[in-house]
């Protein structure tokens, strides 16, 4: 399967998920920047050498549901049949304790905008298949190793739930979350229980 991902290639997680396909990567790296509309437009306009585009844009100013709306318009106009992965939400705490940030906001939008384009083809003529992926704490980040209490999820998992994914058309949302220890932890001294974010 042909596919595009946008993220640069050495990102710890995007360059494993690339691995699944045969992937080319999209990031400022490779002369291309999501915050550039030209850039987009471009962008959608090569859907048709690909089977599979990964929306996994870790910026902000609203562009990956920004991307993924363009990326809807564009299959709809040209009636080109496309499938989207969208990657959602994915824990640390940098994002999560930044007061000022718009990371939940962007993350929610992103879910309703799969929500909307799902409802379009399921009742209506729409030619983009999107599906969305959330992830809770992942195993190996530097947020779990100041919190060896917290259980996360394995790559290898994410890698396998995403593949059940693709070959079931048929599901639309996978919210992976990790199983965390119960509330007593935080009273024997041992570290907080961090939120989820989908």
């Amino acid at each position: 399967m042909k596919a595009r991902i946008t993220c640069n290639s050495d990102h710890w997680l995007g360059k494993e998920i690339a691995q699944l396909f045969d992937t080319n990567f999209y990031s400022r790296s490779t002369g291309w920047n999501i915050d550039n509309n030209l850039h987009i437009k471009n962008f959608c306009d090569e859907t048709f050498k690909y089977d599979l585009t990964i929306n996994f844009c870790v910026g902000y100013g609203f562009r990956a549901s920004i991307l993924l709306n363009d990326l809807y318009e564009h299959c709809n106009t040209n009636k080109l049949n496309h499938t989207v992965l969208n990657i959602g939400s994915y824990l640390g705490l940098a994002v999560l304790h930044n007061p000022s940030g718009t990371y939940d906001l962007e993350k929610q939008l992103l879910n309703l905008t799969n929500k909307k384009i799902n409802f379009d083809r399921a009742f209506f003529k729409s030619y983009l298949d999107s599906r969305i992926i959330n992830i809770s704490h992942i195993e190996g980040t530097e947020e779990l190793k100041q919190y060896p209490h917290l259980n996360g999820i394995s790559i290898e998992d994410i890698k396998s739930q995403i593949k059940i994914m693709i070959n079931n058309p048929y599901i639309k949302t996978v919210n992976i979350q990790s199983r965390q220890p119960g509330m007593h932890r935080i009273n024997e001294g041992k570290g907080p229980i961090l939120r989820g974010s989908y």
